[in-house]
């Protein structure tokens, strides 16, 4: 989901591990020991019908901020504000029966720490470039 130049960009010399997640595939960098202070996921969710199927639940959800990510409908969707923790999960609509989400949670001493979100979307702008095939 990730070009080589993009993982190196968010997640340093620490390279991403494929993993299969009841949802879909899924990545995950573990980089918090790095400059980076952060690890997060890319899933690609195939199993639960979209961003729509998303809206529909949006109740469920404490956080809820809608927003637009390379032009894809997307939603910051938390059952928890854990934001000033260092936690955010964007969901990314990228066709009518996925989304894909990114997750990121950032260490203590990031700077930008208590506002995760913007780090969150800059990885899901990076992910839709790669899936558009502008990495």
């Amino acid at each position: 989901m990730l070009s080589t130049e993009q993982a190196r960009e968010v997640a340093g010399s620490v390279r991403g591990e494929v993993r299969e997640s009841p949802l879909g595939p899924s990545c995950r960098w573990l980089a918090s020991d790095t400059p980076a202070k952060n690890h997060f996921s890319i899933t690609v969710n195939n199993q639960l019908g979209g961003i729509a199927q998303l809206y529909a639940r949006k109740s469920n959800f404490k956080v809820w901020e809608p927003a637009q990510v390379g032009g894809y409908p997307a939603v910051v969707a938390m059952d928890a504000d854990a934001r000033s923790k260092g936690l955010c999960r964007l969901e990314i609509g990228t066709a009518q029966k996925t989304v894909v989400a990114v997750q990121v949670q950032l260490t203590v001493g990031a700077a930008d720490y208590a506002n995760p979100c913007p780090r969150a979307t800059g990885i899901g702008e990076m992910v839709v470039a790669t899936l558009k095939g502008g990495s």
